[in-house]
């Protein structure tokens, strides 16, 4: 998949653009240079969503998921240059069809899950 801004939501890109700032998340030091500000953080993703990505649903993300490649691309850079180590993803999502019985997280029609980005 190419990543693309204009297959995004302008909202998302305006987050990224407005907290990927010098002191908010970088520092400039004339003699060391950049220095990330994240160092010992923990960063939480939570991802909304209107569908049902999983695998066997009809709109499985490989096909449909914009969101998620972006915020991992993004989250790659503040690992790598901003120092930020652990970071964890929120996945909320319609589940059609499952009910409590099913093991959502009884949230009546939507399952929570967190991932572990290591």
């Amino acid at each position: 998949m190419q990543l693309r801004w204009c297959d995004i939501p302008y909202k998302l890109k305006y987050f990224i653009d407005l907290v990927s700032q010098k002191d908010i998340l970088f520092s400039v030091d004339p003699q060391r240079g950049l220095e990330g500000m994240l160092h010992n953080k923990l960063a939480v993703v939570t991802y909304a969503r209107g569908l049902d990505f999983s695998a066997q649903s009809i709109t499985p993300a490989g096909h449909f998921d914009f969101q998620k490649p972006y915020v991992e691309a993004w989250q790659t850079v503040c690992r790598r240059r901003f120092g930020c180590p652990r970071c964890t993803s929120i996945h909320d999502q319609p589940k059609f069809g499952l009910g409590k019985a099913s093991g959502d997280a009884g949230l009546a029609g939507d399952g929570v899950a967190s991932v572990p980005d290591d």
